[in-house]
């Protein structure tokens, strides 16, 4: 860089600053060859993160060019690419690992599907997914891989297009600095991702990433686009349900979307399961295929899940289960209402993506025969939580311990902490969050949208709103 050419006028910092401040960065550089005092070294390295910060914060193009050998730097590029290499390593080193779903359940299916012809497969009843998981899975088991390794490497493809939304999502807070890529970072190395596909060999990651678009691109007022990657989450399994409360909050109470668009979500299902119609599977079969799961293979309130079952007794299942499903219905709707009473103009993006770490962990939380997995979109939306909110991580951390240890028992057999004490932990982190969103709504400032037509852009987003001020 130049540093004797005079720097254009910045709105954020002036010329003079700028080069003042680049000048003396490198004209302090430690002399490696006759090592100076600590005090020196002090002082250039708070010049050097006083240069740093400037030229984070300085968002005019005039200025870029002066800042160019300092954010983005070359060995930072070489340092984040060895980490995402590394986290390619780490799977492919678990990929050997066969779990009972895996050995029950997915090589059965693979199985199955070469038998039978790859895609002609699709008009009998393979299992109880839906189709489109079952057009990945014909991919997988075609591709020129050990069986088991070609199902992870469809599954772990996910894990990176998660990890993508979540560096968009921290990248929309923190638009100019290293942020946003520790914090897709972050969700790649997440112990419960990396278990939960390369290891364990199970889908969630595939469903959780249409979840955490969604938010994506509900942060981004483009509704059309939510509601496509909450179609394709719902189309993969029914879990995405668990974001529905934040939906029906958005989307409906709020008054900021074209109504048309809430065709998108079945729409995307059946786009899904048309391919499987033409190919001689019954229509019904694959419309009602959520209604006729069967959601227990043997009578249980919870399959592993940290949930408040954890300390009912299952000799009530016939009772507690249909409560179950009510005291969900509940709070769901008390979960609608007791934001929509605090803000009814509208979320801000912060409220806004607290309220969607709240429906995650509290739908899995208050309902019935859940599994372990099913707070996986909680453990993912909550790097993005942390990384947007710093002073609140151990809401983060805690949803993360409570889901790591509850796949212990069934990938190892070993249950060092007890799961009624896990329930207690979420229960805590879910409290907080809840805590968290009132806060956040007391504090946010949001221009009220006027209803009607214009409103609304073409794909159905509405107009910028405001978050904290």
């Amino acid at each position: 860089m130049d540093v004797s050419s005079k720097p254009e006028r910045c709105s954020h910092l002036g010329s003079a600053r700028v080069s003042r401040a680049v000048v003396a960065a490198s004209a302090t550089t430690p002399n490696h060859r006759h090592p100076p005092h600590r005090s020196v070294w002090k002082e250039w390295w708070h010049r050097h993160r006083r240069v740093r910060r400037d030229a984070e914060h300085c968002t005019s193009a005039a200025c870029a060019p002066h800042f160019n050998c300092i954010i983005p730097v070359e060995s930072e590029r070489i340092f984040l690419g060895v980490l995402l290499l590394g986290s390619l390593a780490l799977r492919l080193c678990l990929f050997g690992f066969v779990s009972g779903d895996m050995r029950g359940d997915m090589l059965g299916w693979s199985e199955f599907i070469r038998a039978h012809g790859g895609l002609r497969a699709m008009r009998q009843d393979i299992g109880n997914y839906p189709p489109l998981y079952y057009y990945l899975l014909t991919l997988a088991s075609y591709l020129p891989l050990p069986r088991v390794y070609a199902i992870k490497a469809v599954y772990v493809v996910f894990d990176y297009v998660m990890a993508g939304y979540v560096w968009g999502m921290v990248r929309q807070r923190y638009p100019k600095r290293l942020t946003p890529f520790a914090a897709g970072l972050a969700a790649l190395f997440l112990p419960t991702v990396v278990l939960n596909s390369s290891l364990w060999g199970q889908c969630d990651a595939m469903y959780t990433a249409g979840l955490v678009a969604c938010v994506y691109y509900l942060l981004r007022r483009q509704h059309a686009r939510a509601l496509l990657g909450f179609g394709l989450a719902f189309a993969l399994k029914p879990q995405a349900v668990f974001l529905a409360p934040l939906l029906l909050l958005v989307l409906t109470l709020q008054g900021r979307f074209s109504p048309l668009l809430l065709y998108l979500v079945p729409g995307v299902y059946l786009v899904a399961a048309l391919p499987a119609w033409l190919l001689g599977r019954p229509l019904m079969d694959l419309l009602l295929l959520y209604a006729h799961q069967r959601i227990l293979p043997f009578p249980s309130l919870t399959l592993g899940a940290t949930n408040l079952y954890q300390w009912l007794p299952d000799r009530y299942f016939k009772l507690l289960f249909p409560a179950g499903l009510a005291l969900a219905a509940v709070a769901a709707m008390g979960f609608v209402w007791f934001v929509w009473r605090r803000q009814p103009a509208g979320l801000s993006d912060e409220a806004l993506l607290s309220a969607a770490l709240v429906s995650l962990v509290l739908m899995p939380y208050v309902l019935p025969a859940m599994h372990e997995r099913y707070f996986f979109p909680a453990d993912v939306l909550g790097v993005a939580f942390a990384f947007w909110f710093p002073r609140h991580w151990p809401i983060a951390l805690l949803i993360q311990f409570a889901s790591f240890f509850t796949y212990l028992p069934y990938l190892f057999n070993q249950e060092p902490v007890p799961r009624p004490f896990l329930a207690l932990v979420m229960g805590v982190a879910l409290v907080l969050a809840i805590r968290h969103l009132r806060e956040t709504i007391r504090h946010s400032v949001v221009q009220p949208i006027t209803n009607g037509a214009a409103a609304f852009g073409a794909n159905g987003a509405a107009p910028e709103t405001p978050g904290l001020r």
